[in-house]
């Protein structure tokens, strides 16, 4: 079935879409606080329903997923939430990787809620934004090309997105996270194939992300980019299982199926993509050897953000 392109602007200038107006009165006084410190962690204004044992902003199902201690709120000890460093595609299991700079940043995602069913998904983006960057104008998108079958489905949970707010380290820096619960539907033995991405023009610097959502092996995972394609050039993808303890017995972590992608041209909001290599190179996350290698020729469709939002 051929794939929809659907997108929605969360937010452009001071108005837009409804979740702003909570995140812009929690903001404002989140922006004014002084830094909280981490030995008094307390729970970040929130619309989210999710588990958060630790109150770092980071649910629970995403810090399994990552490996960061779902128990505290700073995994590596180096300062930095565990939230903040995984926006900011730091690393948050180790204190010799910070966050550096102050550009803003963006993060897409997904989890499971529930370890013992990756039916129920949470899909979601987390934004970073620098010091005042809240008060620029700006537009924030998320778009998903997506099966007619879950076209609604991810429309209908976008509307009705969780939102929670977290400061940052530096005083006046901000994470917004929104997280929205989808459901496989009845009849449907397998994730369908879908790309989400996240960005836009945040703080007057374009912040973007994209994962690709996938099954290798029956084990159903994300692939996150490593490369993107510059000039024209290829990119590369990792993939990382939702649930680390769905891997088979006896699989070893510390390598992922990398696939090498090459644009084919874009069409109605979406790139089409060739992948011309596919293999198990080191990686926190699963390959399973067979699997990976049938997804070289696959195509896929990803979600065309700098067409949208320039760039």
């Amino acid at each position: 079935m051929e794939p929809n392109c659907a997108r929605r602007r969360l937010f452009r200038g001071t108005g837009g879409f409804p979740p702003l107006a909570i995140l812009a009165s929690l903001a404002s006084a989140l922006l004014l606080s002084p830094t909280r410190p981490l030995g008094a962690v307390t729970p970040p204004p929130s619309l989210s329903l999710v588990l958060d044992s630790d109150l770092d902003g980071m649910p629970d199902g995403l810090e399994v997923e990552y490996g960061t201690d779902p128990m505290n709120p700073d995994t590596d000890g180096d300062g930095f939430l565990d939230l903040e460093e995984f926006v900011r595609k730091s690393n948050p299991s180790t204190s010799s990787v910070t966050p550096t700079g102050s550009a803003s940043a963006v993060r897409v995602f997904l989890f499971a809620p529930d370890l013992g069913s990756t039916r129920t998904l949470n899909l979601g983006a987390a934004i970073y934004l620098p010091a005042g960057a809240l008060s620029q104008p700006g537009s924030f998108t998320i778009g998903f090309p997506s099966y007619d079958s879950f076209t609604a489905i991810l429309d209908t949970a976008l509307v009705a997105s969780e939102v929670s707010l977290s400061p940052g380290l530096a005083a006046g820096s901000l994470t917004i996270l929104f997280s929205f619960p989808v459901t496989l539907p009845a009849g449907v033995s397998s994730f369908p194939p879908l790309n989400l991405a996240a960005g836009g023009m945040i703080g007057g610097t374009l912040a973007k992300d994209t994962i690709y959502v996938d099954e290798l092996g029956g084990i159903p995972g994300t692939y996150e980019i490593l490369a993107a394609s510059t000039g024209g050039g290829p990119a590369s993808a990792a993939f990382r299982p939702i649930n680390p303890a769905s891997v088979p017995a006896g699989a070893t972590f510390g390598e992922g199926c990398v696939l090498t992608m090459q644009s084919g041209g874009s069409s109605n909001g979406y790139v089409v993509v060739e992948v011309t290599d596919a293999d198990c190179q080191p990686f926190p996350g699963y390959c399973d050897a067979g699997g990976c290698a049938e997804k070289l020729g696959s195509a896929h469709l990803i979600y065309d953000l700098l067409g949208v939002v320039g760039g």
